[in-house]
């Protein structure tokens, strides 16, 4: 992993903003601008059919004015080959400003810490409202902070097979090995032994984990903290195979649970978890999180804080073709106030999530829900024997206040209601 100082400065983003090159172009509102060199990596990266990247940025024209790539609804970070930290935000406040950038990092962390699995699991919301360095400079702090735990414990080290040429016959001698290579010096011999060592596979990652992050973090502080960490590794070899490394970590054996933590937050630094596999990229790194997903999550760990009812996440009890069992159902929340063995028959109440912007004004275009959202909340209520339904969307600017009830025809009610990020507010509660 070749060691650069310095990185450039970490671009930051908001969803559906519009990425462009500085050219006294007149670009649409949001715009964040660029040089040339990035953006065409960027470019490069959309529009390589290997990468899959739709879901992630689009190219957008006006023909002879001006060409723009807009950031979708997945967010976190990425970072091109030429060194350029991108950090995407999700929308959360529509006034763009220092304090608002700042508020929506750390409303998205405590939204991030609910995925199942999350790396964030452990972060204090008291210590991050007056974080102001972006959201990859606070998880690498994070992992820096579980290392101290695991050093501070101790260093995993194991028996290592070796083969070397010694002055002396140490456990087995390889005969053939030694007429080959000591056919001249017959004072030194060739032997396989096992060498009690801190080089082992787990600490190999940490070591390879921690020279990228020496290559990626912009932070002081960061930077000393991994100097210091790479001197008590420095005995450690770097991985030559991290993908077959990796997998390591899923057998981790009792004795050494408390590497684990740790080794999670590896995995994500060096597998670049991203739900989009970029087979044709150049990214250096894409650690990337749909926000559709990360909403669901919350909303259903606030639901289950508030209510002692039984919350079911993405039930999947019945099918819409019930003959042969095809096309699952999977409503995003279920809440039901029976736990008998009978509880699956009905359902008291549907939520689904969906990370859309609504605008109450819109009445013609039926204020942004799509329709296919409306089908599946009906095949819901049919299938579940329900006559409750939500939809709920994050509040904006034209979306403050629930829809007026939409009424199905067998009477089943869907009401569209707004989820307060910014209070952490719902009429729900």
């Amino acid at each position: 992993m070749p060691i650069h100082h310095k990185i450039k400065k970490p671009i930051t983003i908001i969803e559906y903003w519009f990425v462009g090159k500085k050219a006294g172009i007149q670009y649409p509102k949001w715009s964040h601008y660029v040089n040339d060199e990035t953006f065409s990596e960027l470019r490069n990266f959309v529009l390589d059919e290997k990468n899959h990247s739709e879901e992630i940025f689009t190219l957008w024209y006006k023909k002879n004015f001006w060409e723009v790539i807009v950031a979708s609804n997945y967010v976190w970070v990425i970072q091109t080959a030429n060194g350029t930290v991108i950090e995407i935000l999700p929308k959360i406040t529509d006034v763009v400003s220092e304090e608002n950038i700042n508020k929506t990092r750390w409303i998205f962390l405590r939204m991030l810490k609910t995925l199942k699995d999350s790396p964030f699991k452990n972060l204090n919301d008291a210590n991050l409202r007056n974080q102001k360095f972006p959201i990859l400079e606070i998880f690498i702090q994070l992992f820096l902070s579980e290392l101290t735990l695991l050093v501070k414990k101790w260093i995993k080290k194991n028996y290592i097979p070796e083969i070397d040429n010694l002055k002396y016959i140490k456990w087995k001698l390889k005969i053939r090995e030694n007429i080959t290579t000591n056919i001249v010096d017959h004072s030194r011999f060739v032997c396989e032994f096992d060498e009690f060592s801190e080089d082992t596979k787990e600490n190999r990652l940490i070591k390879t984990c921690l020279l990228k992050l020496q290559w990626l973090s912009m932070n002081r502080r960061n930077q000393q903290d991994i100097n210091l960490f790479l001197h008590y590794f420095w005995e450690v070899s770097t991985c030559k195979d991290v993908k077959s490394d990796l997998k390591i970590i899923d057998n981790l054996n009792r004795l050494h649970t408390y590497y684990l933590p740790t080794m999670k937050r590896v995995k994500l630094f060096l597998s670049d978890k991203s739900v989009v596999n970029f087979s044709g990229s150049t990214l250096a790194l894409s650690l990337l999180f749909p926000m559709e997903k990360i909403f669901e999550s919350y909303v259903a760990e606030q639901l289950r804080k508030k209510t002692d009812y039984r919350i079911d996440t993405q039930d999947s009890s019945f099918y819409l073709i019930t003959n042969q069992k095809k096309f699952k159902l999977r409503p995003d929340i279920v809440f039901n106030k029976y736990k008998d063995e009978d509880w699956r028959t009905t359902a008291e109440i549907i939520w689904d999530t969906k990370w859309k912007k609504i605008d109450s004004t819109d009445y013609k275009w039926n204020y942004g829900i799509s329709q296919a959202d409306m089908y599946q909340l009906f095949a819901y209520a049919n299938n579940y024997k329900c006559k409750d339904l939500y939809l709920i969307y994050p509040k904006n600017e034209n979306f403050t206040e629930p829809l007026k009830e939409f009424v199905y025809i067998n009477w089943e009610v869907l009401k569209a209601i707004p989820y307060d990020l910014e209070r952490d507010e719902c009429i729900l509660f």
